[in-house]
């Protein structure tokens, strides 16, 4: 699917259920998430206390201060989060516990500044709130179109364009269909190059002269692309990027 405002064709998911109504740009506010140490200095300048981003799939203990990201477990839009409530005994010096609160602030102050923690949280400088709002849309269309009905969709594409960029570039096929799931990384020739360099000199071309967003990397000694499949693709969208691949 190209993005109809920016004319950008993403085969890169989404992430979020939002994706699927709410296909915009929207802002995120970024937090400390280092995922392993909240003890970590934070610079100067920020004057923020550290948050910990915490999720089930990092092995996180029960109790764990932080932030989760919805957009990766919840299913939410991007800049969305859950503040987590430490239920530990030491919980008045974890996280964003009560006795945290007042001294916790959004990077970005408003008028909510001094009166308390989730008037400063509620509405933070001038975020747009299109996405958070979208959601229950997005898990309603969702369901319409059929989780299960999605999954075989994303996965017969993915499967199906990995072959299909190996045969036009003459690539050979380095994974099997039983560890695809939405995703496939394949092989670029090896006429394109193998270093860091390449590989962002190669992805920054794709994105401003033929309007195509991918992950692309160098591993092995030689450029590898990622393509990651959601309901709004189709195979065309890979044969556009097969045909950008062959023009370089």
């Amino acid at each position: 699917m190209i993005f109809s405002s920016l004319n950008i064709l993403k085969i890169d998911a989404l992430y979020g259920a939002a994706a699927l109504v709410a296909l915009a740009l929207t802002t995120t506010m970024t937090v400390r998430a280092d995922g392993t140490d909240p003890a970590a200095p934070v610079p100067a300048a920020a004057k923020i206390p550290a948050l910990t981003a915490v999720s089930p799939a990092a092995g996180a203990k029960p109790g764990t201060p932080g932030v989760e990201p919805s957009q990766v477990w919840d299913l939410g839009p991007h800049g969305a989060a859950d503040g987590d409530e430490p239920k530990t005994e030491n919980a008045d010096q974890d996280g964003a516990g009560r006795d945290r609160q007042e001294g916790l602030h959004p990077p970005v102050i408003s008028w909510g500044l001094g009166k308390g923690f989730t008037s400063e949280f509620d509405w933070v400088g001038t975020r747009d709130p299109s996405a958070h709002l979208a959601a229950p849309s997005a898990i309603t269309f969702m369901k319409e179109l059929g989780i299960e009905a999605m999954r075989a969709y994303n996965h017969d594409l993915a499967w199906e364009g990995a072959r299909l960029l190996c045969a036009r570039w003459g690539t050979p096929v380095q994974l099997e269909e039983k560890m695809v799931g939405v995703m496939a990384t394949v092989p670029l020739p090896d006429r394109l190059g193998s270093s860091k360099e390449d590989a962002v000199r190669l992805r920054d071309a794709l994105l401003e002269e033929d309007r195509i967003e991918v992950q692309l990397h160098s591993w092995r000694r030689r450029l590898w692309v990622r393509i990651s499949t959601q309901v709004y693709n189709d195979l065309a969208d890979v044969e556009r990027l097969a045909r950008a691949i062959e023009a370089k």
